[in-house]
C-alpha cells in the first residue's frame, strides 16, 4: 500500500512540474529534463511513470479531465432540480476549461496540433464520461416527471455538443481572452437548452 501510494505521490509531482513547465514555455519547448528538474526528481524517474513528451502531455490532459469530472460529479450528485443541475452543469463545464487554460496560455494551441490524433482518441473517452454524467440526471428528471421520455445518452450527447464550441479547444486565442463574454453566452445556450428540455416531446 505505501509502495502504490508513493508511486501516486510521484506520479502527481511530475504532473503538476508539467503544468509548471507549460505555463512557463509551452508545448514546444516542453523537455523531459525541465519536467525533471522542475519535479526534483531524476529523468530516469520520469521515465519509469511515462515513455516520452506525447504520454505526458496526454496523462496531464487527462488530470484535468478527471478534476472536471469530478466537479460535474459533485454537481449531478447535487439536491438541486433535475433541470437546474443540468444548467448548472453546461455552464460549469465551459467556464472550468477556460479557467484551467487561461493559467496556461501557451500550451492549448501547439500541444493539441502535436498530440494529434492520440488526443482524439482521449477526447472521445472524455465526451462519453461527460454524456453519462449528464444522462444521469437526464434520467432522474425523467423519473420525477420534470422531462419527457427520451434517450437519455443520445440527449446528453446533444447538450454536451451544443455547448463544445465554447470549450478552450474550439477557440482561437483571441476569442479566449474574454471570460464575461465566455460567460454569458454559455448562460444563454444553457437557459435555451434546458427550456427546450422541459419542452421536449419526442
Amino acid at each position: 500500500m505505501a509502495q502504490k501510494q508513493a508511486k501516486l505521490d510521484t506520479r502527481t509531482a511530475i504532473l503538476d512540474a508539467t503544468e509548471c513547465v507549460l505555463a512557463d514555455y509551452g508545448y514546444k519547448k516542453l523537455t523531459m529534463e525541465d519536467v525533471a528538474t522542475e519535479a526534483g526528481l531524476g529523468r530516469r524517474t520520469i521515465y519509469l511513470h511515462f515513455k516520452g513528451k506525447k504520454q505526458l502531455a496526454l496523462a496531464f490532459i487527462d488530470r484535468i479531465v478527471e478534476q472536471l469530472f469530478a466537479k460535474l460529479g459533485e454537481v449531478a450528485a447535487s439536491a438541486a432540480p433535475p433541470a437546474e443541475r443540468i444548467r448548472q452543469m453546461l455552464v460549469g463545464r465551459i467556464l472550468f476549461l477556460f479557467d484551467r487554460e487561461r493559467n496556461l496560455r501557451h500550451m492549448l494551441d501547439d500541444m493539441y496540433k502535436a498530440l494529434l490524433p492520440q488526443y482524439k482518441t482521449h477526447r472521445e473517452k472524455y465526451i462519453r464520461g461527460e454524456v453519462e454524467l449528464f444522462a444521469k440526471v437526464l434520467r432522474e428528471g425523467e423519473e420525477r416527471g420534470q422531462f419527457a421520455a427520451m434517450d437519455a445518452v443520445e440527449v446528453g450527447n446533444a447538450l454536451v455538443v451544443a455547448t463544445n464550441s465554447l470549450t478552450p479547444f474550439s477557440l482561437n486565442v483571441h476569442q479566449r481572452g474574454h471570460r464575461k463574454e465566455v460567460e454569458r453566452q454559455v448562460r444563454l445556450i444553457a437557459d435555451l437548452l434546458v427550456d427546450g428540455l422541459m419542452n421536449y416531446k419526442p
